[in-house]
């Protein structure tokens, strides 16, 4: 036990120095412990090894990020997709014959037509120009059988292209498309010149027959270039309900237009078609851009500058995503070929952002240019629909014109309401498309119009022509007063 004390509390032995002898305990400085050393300066080859370790992590993190982000989609099945394109004998199909007419014109618009003002005009009806109208319709005079006979024809169908290499070799054809919009705005206008030369009956019956031609243009199975000939409808509409209220055409031709308007209202599953023709042009477009053939898609010219620096690259372009969402888009617009207004602009919205982005200015880089594209040189199937039903809205609006025109002319008033002209004119009430209500008719404001996209109504006789631009409305100028005409425009009137 006095050996265990012992040792427990001995006192460390005397420290000596060499010079003072022993030193105490007490005046020794502390032992440096592994936290009060300073480590060493690491060299300069560690240093080298520490950022080359932590320069390739990084890399390699950029790679996987890098490899999850570029990876495109697997194609879509597109089976249920598929257009079906029509087999036609030369000779029976309407679209090649419209082309062959169209390839016989001498006229053209841009060239010959001048202002685009003026001839939108001469198109409605609203300008005279008999000089020049004669000029531009003198050297045609071998088109109009040629145009009579393919507008008679039951059906067309313009090319489709099965593969990439008959895609291109169609593109670097000469095209047809703007020889035939041109053919069907100067048969309008040749419509109002023999109205205007005393055979107003002959100008409305040259009007249905470029109206029978539209439809089979539309239904043609011919994608964006058919689809797009609906404005060439528009204006006939517009120029047939004009020529409906003057009182030089007769009650037959007015009824052989209503009969003609029912028979040439567009069909949706022709229109569906089309649409699926679009979406395979689309996906051509696409494997063109692969390929490098840039003139498929942009026309020739000077390029994109982000093709200098390759398409394929493939956190811009992934063309597979781009194909997923054009084929969505597809599927939801056939669905929505019969709804109203509200339905395709609350789905158009969800498109948009899912399409192209919350907010594209942002330049969201995941398929960045895929979403480029799908802001002009691609068109969705969803573009369409407004076309559709505004075209539909004012095929409405025109029957509905020229049935108040002809009870106008048997009973020497308006209607109260336009149940009054079923059956005897109408088989039923046209409907306004935008909203799939009866079209707008106000006896006392003398006016048939459409809702439109913004829910445009007529409140006056004479509404403010600013009001009335560019929607779907009517006068009825056959039963109306007189127009109000600003005491500045009336030279009568101090």
């Amino acid at each position: 036990m006095q050996s265990e004390t012992r040792g427990k509390f001995a006192r460390p032995p005397p420290q000596f120095s060499a010079s003072t002898g022993p030193v105490a305990a007490a005046t020794l400085p502390p032992s440096p412990t592994p936290m009060d050393a300073v480590p060493a300066a690491p060299s300069p080859a560690a240093r080298r090894r520490r950022r080359w370790l932590v320069a390739g992590g990084v890399v390699l993190a950029l790679c996987a990020l890098f490899a999850v982000w570029a990876t495109d989609d697997n194609p879509p099945d597109v089976s249920d997709l598929r257009p079906l394109p029509r087999q036609l004998p030369d000779a029976q199909n309407a679209w090649l014959q419209l082309s062959k007419a169209a390839t016989m014109l001498t006229w053209d618009r841009a060239r010959d037509a001048g202002d685009g003002l003026i001839f939108m005009k001469l198109l409605a009806g609203d300008a005279r120009d008999d000089a020049t109208v004669a000029a531009w319709l003198a050297p045609e005079n071998s088109v109009w059988p040629l145009f009579e006979q393919a507008a008679a024809l039951p059906s067309g169908q313009a090319p489709v292209a099965d593969d990439l290499e008959s895609f291109l070799l169609a593109q670097k054809a000469p095209r047809s498309a703007h020889q035939i919009n041109d053919l069907l705005d100067l048969s309008i206008v040749r419509a109002w010149s023999l109205f205007h030369s005393g055979q107003p009956d002959t100008g409305v019956d040259a009007l249905l027959t470029t109206l029978r031609a539209v439809k089979l243009l539309e239904e043609s199975r011919g994608g964006l270039d058919s689809v797009w000939t609906l404005t060439r409808r528009r204006q006939a509409n517009k120029a047939l309900a004009a020529m409906s209220q003057h009182q030089e055409v007769s009650s037959v031709a007015l009824r052989r237009a209503l009969t003609t308007l029912v028979q040439t209202r567009p069909d949706p599953r022709e229109f569906a078609l089309n649409l699926r023709v679009m979406l395979r042009e689309n996906f051509l477009k696409l494997d063109a851009l692969e390929r490098g053939q840039e003139s498929a898609v942009f026309g020739p010219g000077p390029r994109p500058t982000i093709l200098s620096h390759g398409v394929n690259w493939p956190l811009l372009f992934k063309p597979h995503r781009t194909q997923w969402l054009l084929a969505d888009n597809l599927r939801g617009s056939l669905r929505l070929l019969d709804a109203d207004r509200k339905k395709i602009i609350a789905w158009q919205a969800d498109e948009r952002a899912r399409m192209i982005g919350v907010d594209w200015r942002t330049l969201n880089p995941d398929n960045f240019f895929g979403r480029l594209l799908l802001l002009g040189d691609l068109v969705p199937a969803s573009h369409l629909l407004r076309f559709r039903v505004r075209e539909l809205a004012e095929i409405s609006a025109t029957e509905t014109v020229l049935a108040l025109r002809l009870h106008y002319m048997e009973h020497g008033a308006l209607p109260s309401k336009l149940d009054e002209l079923v059956p005897a004119y109408l088989p039923s009430v046209p409907l306004d498309y935008f909203d799939r209500e009866p079209i707008r008719y106000s006896p006392a404001h003398f006016a048939v119009w459409s809702v439109g996209w913004n829910n445009f109504k007529v409140t006056s006789p004479d509404p403010d022509e600013d009001d009335t631009d560019g929607e779907i409305y009517f006068r009825l100028d056959f039963a109306a007063p007189p127009r109000l005409v600003p005491p500045a425009e009336n030279p009568s009137l101090p």
